[in-house]
């Protein structure tokens, strides 16, 4: 059992760290692991939320490893060390880590793009309406500490094959098309598109609508040299997002009507 233990850890640690692998997670159990260190990023920052789940089933998959005469010979062990030399061993393993890190980093591309409940689908919660999308949104932190330019962005439907141009937001004159603008070193660039108007309540794209649309879907970004960044959103993905926004609107909803200081009287 410790032995099955032990591989699960380090192939999950290791799935965790690849795109595809993300992808296999997902449709399982990734969720809720995601849910439980979404607090964390508030304090770490979202490189948290992106490596801490593959150094906890790493470092979790070391214990299933050790037997308990193991574990309690490393503990007399650790007593009797030499404080200097363990000093020394822990600050290597720390920069091995972090020499790893950075190219693992680097290998995911340019640009962290940060997650929120429905990203990238932008959604409408008002409370006098049902849940709707207004567009997309793309909200992503530069990795690199050199300036980044960019050609196009887009969104592509792979059911009706619609595209749909990106626009920046956030700059003088916006929007504007990605091309006009550079993202400088470890800044945030904001992507979008509106879909429709969503302050006309009858234009607003229903659910249904938008899974007809734009059931799956491809966000491809091209750098100024050419570099393209691909990714795709499938059937199963857009589901997972629409059920993270409804989640996030009924949270929303109790959150509104729960007003500090107020209320309900008992019934007579």
């Amino acid at each position: 059992m410790r032995r099955i233990a032990t591989l699960f850890s380090i192939v999950v640690s290791a799935l965790s760290l690849t795109t595809p692998g993300r992808k296999l997670l997902d449709a399982i159990f990734w969720d809720w692991v995601l849910q439980f260190l979404g607090p964390v990023a508030v304090f770490f920052g979202p490189y948290a939320r992106e490596y801490g789940p593959a150094l906890v089933f790493f470092f979790l998959g070391l214990f299933f490893a050790a037997s308990e005469q193991d574990r309690a010979n490393l503990y007399r062990r650790i007593k009797n060390v030499n404080i200097w030399l363990a000093g020394i061993l822990i600050s290597a393993l720390v920069l091995i880590g972090l020499i790893i890190g950075y190219y693992v980093d680097q290998s995911r591309g340019k640009i962290l793009w940060i997650q929120s409940p429905g990203a990238p689908i932008a959604f409408e919660t008002r409370a006098d309406h049902p849940l709707s999308v207004s567009g997309f949104n793309l909200i992503g932190r530069s990795r690199v500490d050199e300036p980044l330019r960019f050609r196009e962005a887009w969104i592509r439907s792979l059911i009706t094959d619609r595209r749909l141009d990106l626009l920046v937001q956030g700059v003088p004159g916006m929007p504007v098309p990605p091309d006009r603008v550079t993202l400088q070193p470890f800044g945030e660039l904001l992507l979008q598109r509106n879909l429709v108007d969503a302050m006309t309540p009858d234009q607003e794209l229903s659910l249904d609508a938008f899974r007809r649309q734009f059931g799956s879907f491809e966000f491809t970004l091209v750098y100024a040299d050419g570099t393209t960044f691909k990714k795709t959103y499938s059937t199963h993905d857009v589901n997972s997002l629409i059920a993270d926004a409804e989640a996030y609107r009924a949270k929303w909803m109790v959150n509104q009507a729960a007003r500090p200081g107020v209320i309900l009287n008992p019934e007579k």
